[in-house]
Formats: C-alpha cells, sequence, structure tokens
C-alpha cells in the first residue's frame, strides 16, 4: 500500500530532524497548492510537536492583477487558524534589472530577505517552504543545463541555514512528496488554492523544463526520470555533506587573513590537495568573501583551480567578486573592499597612536631614550615591530604607499634597490605591492612595513635613542 503523504512528511521530517517541540515555524505561503499544503499539515502537528505558527506572504510584484487577490487569501488562511500574519512587497523586474539578475534569481533573494527579516520579528527559528519532488529533479536539470558544480547538482537541500550563523533554519517538509500527492491531499481535504498564471508562461527556465523537456524526456527515455533525478541529487547530497565537512577544515588551514569584503589565502597550500577537495574549498572561501555572493558554475571552478595549480592569474566572480593569485598567494575580494589605493600621505603622531581608516591602519610610537643595549632591541624586531635609531630619523614622519619609482637600501644589502625589484625578490603578491604601507622620513622609504628596514635607519651599537613603531592592518 502506498505510504499517504502524511506519512512521507512524517518521515521527512524525522530523517532530516527539521522540528523539535517548542519550534516557532514561518511558513511561507504564497497561495498556491504546495503552500497551502504545507500549511495544513503543519497545523495538524502543531499539538504533537507544540510548534508556534505563523504566515508570511510575499508579493513580487510581478502580476499586478491577481496580488490583492492573493494577499487576502493568504491573510484569510492565517486567520482560519488563528496564526499571526506578515505581508510585503518588491518590485522584483526592477531589482533583477539593476542587479542584473533573471528574473528567477531576484524573486529567489528579495523572498528570502522578506522571510529571514520577519523571522526575526517574530521570534521563527524555523522557516518553512513548500518544495516538493518535483521541485527537486526540475531543479538539478536547471543547474545541469546552467553548469553548475557537484554541489549544485545535489539540489535543493531539506534543511539549510538563513542568514548566516545564528539564523533560523529554512525546513522542507515536502521535498520528498510529489507533485501528485499534493494535488491528491488538496482534494481529499477540499481545500482551496490559489492558481499562478506564471507558471505556465515560457518565460521562465524552470516553467520550461517542468511543461517541455521533462514531459519529453519521461516519454521518450525514461518514465521515471523524474525519481531517478530526485534519487541523485539525495545521493550527491549525502556526498556533499561529507566533503562540505572536509573542505571547510582544509578552508581554516589555507586561509591566511580574512576580512569583510575579502580573503587571503595560501594558494601554493591549497594546490596540493585533492581536485575535488581544492574545487569545494574555493566554494567555502568565495562564501568566506561574500556570503550570498551567487552560485558558481563549473567554469568558475575550472578556471579558478587552473590559476591555483599554476600560482597564478585572475578570475572574475559571480556577486562582484575577483580572484586574484600571484606568487603562490590568493585573494578573493570585492572591488571595493580592495579597489584604487589611496595616494596620499599621512603624518603619524610621535610618541602615541595613529588610527588611518583610509589605509585601514592603527599604528603607535614609542620614544625610546637611554637606550642600554641596541642589539637586543634589534633582536626584537618583527614584521608588525620595528626599532629605529631616533636621531637618525627626521620629522614628520609620515606613511603611505607606494610610488613608480620607490627606491631603498634594505638593511644588509650592498646598495640601493627598486621597491618593485624588492617586491619581486621577496615574491610579495601583485595584487599586495600596492597595499603595502611605507614608513617616510624626509621623504624617504625609512621601512617597508611588514618586510624590511632601510638600512640607514637602523639602530647601530652606538645608538642612545630609538623609536619603537608598531602597526596593526
Amino acid at each position: 500500500m502506498p505510504k499517504t503523504l502524511e506519512q512521507t512528511v512524517a518521515e521527512t521530517i524525522g530523517r532530516h530532524a527539521m522540528l523539535e517541540s517548542g519550534d516557532t515555524v514561518l511558513v511561507a505561503l504564497s497561495g498556491g497548492p504546495d503552500s497551502v499544503c504545507l500549511l495544513n499539515v503543519l497545523n495538524e502537528l502543531r499539538p504533537k510537536f507544540s510548534l508556534g505558527l505563523c504566515v508570511a506572504h510575499f508579493d513580487h510584484q510581478l502580476r499586478p492583477e491577481a496580488a490583492v487577490g492573493d494577499t487576502e487569501f493568504a491573510r484569510k488562511a492565517a486567520a482560519s487558524k488563528g496564526l499571526a500574519f506578515v505581508t510585503s512587497s518588491a518590485d522584483v523586474r526592477g531589482f533583477a534589472a539593476e542587479a542584473k539578475l533573471s528574473i528567477e534569481d531576484a524573486a529567489r533573494r528579495l523572498r528570502y530577505q522578506f522571510l529571514l527579516r520577519s523571522a526575526v520579528s517574530l521570534g521563527a527559528n524555523k522557516v518553512a517552504v513548500g518544495h516538493n519532488a518535483d521541485d527537486q529533479a526540475e531543479t538539478v536539470i536547471m543547474r545541469l543545463i546552467r553548469g553548475s558544480g557537484p554541489q549544485g547538482l545535489s539540489g535543493i537541500p531539506p534543511v539549510r541555514r538563513l542568514g548566516g550563523d545564528g539564523g533560523p533554519q529554512i525546513i522542507r517538509p515536502l521535498i520528498d512528496a510529489w507533485r501528485s500527492d499534493i494535488m491528491r491531499y488538496i482534494r481529499a481535504n477540499k481545500l482551496k488554492y490559489r492558481k499562478d498564471e506564471s507558471n505556465e508562461s515560457p518565460e521562465y527556465l524552470r516553467n520550461r523544463i517542468r511543461l517541455e523537456l521533462l514531459p519529453m524526456l519521461e516519454q521518450e527515455y525514461n518514465p521515471r526520470i523524474k525519481r531517478r533525478l530526485a534519487s541523485a541529487a539525495s545521493a550527491l547530497a549525502a556526498e556533499n555533506d561529507f566533503i562540505e565537512t572536509e573542505s571547510s577544515l582544509i578552508a581554516g588551514e589555507v586561509v591566511v587573513e580574512r576580512r569583510p569584503g575579502w580573503v587571503r589565502f595560501d594558494a601554493s597550500l591549497l594546490a596540493a590537495f585533492h581536485p575535488a577537495l581544492r574545487k569545494r574549498v574555493f566554494s567555502e572561501l568565495v562564501f568566506s568573501a561574500k556570503p550570498g555572493a551567487g552560485m558558481l558554475e563549473s567554469l568558475h571552478y575550472e578556471e579558478a583551480d587552473s590559476h591555483v595549480r599554476s600560482g597564478r592569474g585572475r578570475l572574475d566572480l559571480p556577486g562582484g567578486l575577483r580572484l586574484e593569485i600571484s606568487e603562490g598567494a590568493g585573494l578573493i575580494s570585492e572591488a571595493s573592499k580592495t579597489g584604487a589605493k589611496s595616494r596620499k600621505t599621512f603624518e603619524i603622531a610621535i610618541g602615541g597612536s595613529t588610527l588611518i581608516p583610509e589605509l585601514s591602519l592603527k599604528i603607535r610610537t614609542t620614544v625610546m631614550t637611554e637606550i642600554k643595549s641596541p642589539a637586543r632591541l634589534a633582536r626584537m624586531c618583527a614584521p608588525s615591530r620595528q626599532y629605529f635609531d631616533l636621531d637618525a630619523l627626521r620629522m614628520p614622519l609620515q606613511v603611505r604607499f607606494r610610488r613608480p619609482g620607490d627606491a631603498f637600501r634594505p638593511l644588509g644589502a650592498q646598495g640601493g634597490k627598486k621597491l618593485k625589484d624588492f617586491f619581486i625578490d621577496k615574491k610579495v603578491p601583485r595584487f599586495l605591492r600596492d597595499r603595502v604601507p611605507l614608513l617616510i622620513s624626509n621623504g624617504k622609504i625609512a621601512w617597508v612595513m611588514g618586510h624590511a628596514i632601510d638600512n640607514a635607519y637602523r639602530l647601530k651599537p652606538g645608538s642612545t635613542a630609538a623609536l619603537r613603531v608598531d602597526y596593526e592592518g
């Protein structure tokens, strides 16, 4: 005897630990049969799990003639069950044009932003959406057509976090239920729903897949193609979970520095791992630089992996990100976060701290008089800390980034060297060279900060006073 929809949903909830006693669930209700079925099933489960339920409806402004009716339908459905109701709308077409996204991608982004805001405001720790097994099969085909990698081909996750760590979870209790089962449930329970005419429009790729491609594949190749696709997604999802755990550990090993909008990593170390892990770690790094940047496609993975293995290269990525690799070091960044360098020169305080937001620098200087052991101080130097012969310096001291023609005499070198050549010899990545701060004394480079001091400003055996300079940035 075939399972009922209620049995299928109960198994799905149990297998993926979607619900716990006392959860507050925000149900996304479009008014279509899937979301109506979802709301009804979760309402039946309220006593079993001691659930708190509330309802959210989002108007995409794509069907003006039906928007008011859809909203009122959702409002009344919530009221009939005594549930709190929240609604909002947004111009999806306008956002899609502005952000250069497809209508489907723009609608999804705005919808989930609304659901996240609503969940937080209503105190919901779960957000339930009505994706079903047919949606899963369609998603696999759609991502295959668009060239998604293994992560994308694992389909729609039954459970995922919305809004990063600490945010509510999205749950999909109907993900194993077929659309035909949902419609039988709707008829058996005499539930009313709204019909979305846009679901028949060939404007959207998902509709063409559902209405044209999948029926053709069922008729001419495999009548169970949708089940095969959903099954493949489930198998890939299990493997994806394992690889994701491993890749998270590796990502932690290769990251050198992380800031809002960018992440710097050791590309040489990443290149030593298995190709499958390299690609997944790269995905983790992109997410670290900008959560929600957009799904990477096979082409992105292939080109990025080629640059990682060669130790150099540049690649534009979704979400306004760019990958740069030079001398075995990698940077994934937003142009707005690591854009054009400042051409200004900034004076720093002597015997105090100076914060320079434009250069992302904090510099602290300490005057040390009557030093007893210049050699001991010299041994205490570090990439972010340097000691100078105070008498050799000329005030005011300044900080800036490099300029054409810059040169200095690195400590221990026989003669002067162009700063460009110094960076090449030291294998400083190209993308970092313009962002290495320089300490300037009387117009001359006293310290290539983090790298080398000029020989003229070093502590000498006869030095009697020193200036300690520490920096963060």
